[in-house]
């Protein structure tokens, strides 16, 4: 009589069941995500000074333009 050997049904197919990611690839991916994310927070940063740099030189520019006026005004 001969042996009956049970098969396992899996999903996956054999390449992916045995495949296993190297640590170049982990240490990639990871560095990919740390980039992405200094990226963004730099990203934040620049646009918050830049938007506040404009703030203050438009109150600046305001400002200046005030007292010209009143030095235009004082003079007549």
């Amino acid at each position: 009589m001969a042996k009956v050997r049970t098969v396992k049904l899996d999903c996956n197919s054999p390449n992916q069941r045995f495949r296993q990611m190297n640590w170049a690839q982990y240490l990639a991916g990871t560095a990919i995500v740390v980039v992405t994310l200094a990226a963004c927070y730099s990203y934040g940063v620049i646009r918050r000074l830049t938007l506040e740099s404009l703030q203050q030189n438009a109150f600046l520019e305001v400002q200046n333009g005030a007292n010209e006026i009143d030095r235009w005004l004082s003079t007549l």
